[in-house]
């Protein structure tokens, strides 16, 4: 009974658009990344990233480590597949970010690493963050003691690639701009 307690409150958290609510405003697809202005883009990753640590973090408290990997996938899950049709948008990246940080905070600063990295070399974000989830599920292999970690981790990122393949099929989006 707690571990659906914990996938149901996880679920909700993950599919809930708290920045479109907290804005006054909803995304409804379109790109905050490129059409934002950047402390917009840093708030909306920062509530994404509370709401993956949120829901782990509940998952902890109820159920260890077998509640917060529970959680972690259930809050990605919600982002990315989420029951009300309006609340579709994102790529749940930010949001498997903030779970795996409280799992495991040296896999997600090599993510982040990462991350910018790539996104320096190609500029593409959806190249990047396919590059970068395929390197935290490889890192988390490597340096991770829990094996709990390395099922979320492998999970989680198998969830997100999928998501991003789906979505590239209309082509990639334009090239990232340094401002």
């Amino acid at each position: 009974m707690r571990t659906l307690i914990i996938a149901l409150v996880a679920y909700g958290i993950g599919m809930f658009p708290f920045y479109g609510w907290w804005m006054g405003r909803r995304i409804n697809g379109k790109a905050i990344m490129h059409t934002g202005p950047l402390q917009d883009v840093v708030l909306w990753v920062v509530l994404e990233m509370t709401k993956g640590a949120l829901a782990v973090l509940i998952g902890w408290a109820m159920g260890g480590w077998f509640g917060a990997s529970v959680a972690a996938l259930l809050v990605v899950m919600g982002r990315l597949f989420p029951v009300v049709p309006a609340f579709r948008s994102g790529g749940g990246t930010a949001v498997a970010a903030g779970a795996l940080f409280v799992l495991s905070p040296m896999l997600i600063a090599m993510g982040i690493l990462v991350y910018l990295v790539s996104l320096l070399l190609t500029r593409y974000m959806g190249i990047s963050t396919i590059l970068t989830v395929v390197a935290v599920m490889i890192l988390s292999v490597v340096i991770s003691a829990q094996l709990y970690v390395i099922i979320v981790a492998v999970c989680v990122g198998s969830l997100i690639l999928y998501h991003q393949t789906t979505r590239r099929f209309g082509g990639w989006k334009n090239p990232f701009r340094f401002r």
